[in-house]
């Protein structure tokens, strides 16, 4: 058992500010970090820190931004053989913004990430089990992530995917993945009208259950969340904190969710205590620096 992550392997630059801009407008930050990010990465962290074996593929650039990017994942002890170093091309960067309340505002320049490919494919087709986790996100090409859903499946795998950032031309192959993991923005996306209350996102989630054979898990940050199975649907209340940082909670969630599953326990339970880490996450600033060890979750919850 084991799993693996194919994605996006960024450097967070991450400036602290006041409220957003307005177009025109220019704002002083009040702090300025550099870290480790992307999608890839981050549920990579976060599913090793919560003590599941986890191998990334994936691509950076020959730079000083690649060490970086992966300073905090090859301490924690993901096995990096799969990430490939391209000597032409910047590692990806994404410059985030967040305000007083903890939201945030991400752009990204995906570098190396976009020229994820065959080789990738390659090695996963090689290294995937039917006992795998395989973990996928939308910041490399989209063909790639529809191959690699095809592979996770033909080799009996659970494949995992968080659709984000949510693509103008959604691929027949995403609605194979067996969970489904959208934010309030993606998930409106995928049915075509906002959701705003916890009665849009059930309304959602019973909307693209029909479309695949797996789960769909609605991330709603405050409003917690929404998870829609072949047999029911069900709500997890939020986990009540003082959120200082919302950036990279999602992967918090993923990550940590199918390294309990990944463990052998139920996927409601999993999806609990992966909540629990997700908003713990929320109450630090940064990305990387903000997910949470295992020790943290069992001394918050006994019964873990």
């Amino acid at each position: 058992m084991g799993i693996i992550v194919l994605g996006s392997i960024n450097v967070d630059l991450q400036a602290t500010l006041p409220r957003f801009a307005a177009s025109g407008e220019t704002l002083i930050a009040h702090t300025l970090a550099i870290s480790g990010g992307g999608k890839g990465a981050n549920q990579a962290l976060a599913a090793r820190r919560m003590g599941a074996p986890v191998r990334l593929i994936g691509r950076i650039g020959n730079d000083s931004f690649g060490k970086k990017a992966l300073s905090k994942i090859q301490k924690a002890g993901v096995n990096l053989e799969g990430v490939q170093t391209m000597d032409e091309m910047s590692t990806g960067l994404a410059w985030i913004e967040i305000d007083a309340k903890g939201h945030n505002r991400i752009t990204v320049a995906p570098g190396a990430n976009q020229y994820v490919g065959d080789e990738e494919l390659t090695r996963l087709s090689n290294t995937i089990r039917s006992e795998d986790q395989l973990l996928l996100q939308l910041e490399v090409p989209l063909w790639v992530v529809g191959e690699a859903i095809r592979i996770g499946k033909e080799r009996g795998a659970r494949v995992y995917l968080d659709p984000a950032p949510i693509p103008s031309e959604w691929l027949d192959s995403f609605w194979k993945a067996d969970v489904i993991l959208p934010n309030q923005h993606e998930a409106s996306a995928l049915v075509k009208k906002t959701i705003a209350t916890l009665e849009d996102a059930c309304e959602g989630a019973r909307f693209i259950r029909q479309h695949i054979d797996g789960v769909v898990v609605l991330k709603l940050g405050e409003q917690g969340l929404v998870c829609a199975t072949p047999q029911s649907i069900y709500t997890i209340p939020p986990f009540l904190v003082d959120t200082v940082d919302d950036t990279g909670a999602g992967d918090v969630l993923v990550g940590a969710l199918a390294a309990f599953v990944d463990e052998g326990r139920s996927f409601e339970h999993a999806l609990r205590y992966a909540a629990q880490a997700a908003a713990l996450a929320t109450t630090r600033k940064g990305t990387q620096e903000a997910i949470p060890f295992r020790e943290e979750i069992e001394v918050a919850n006994s019964t873990l």
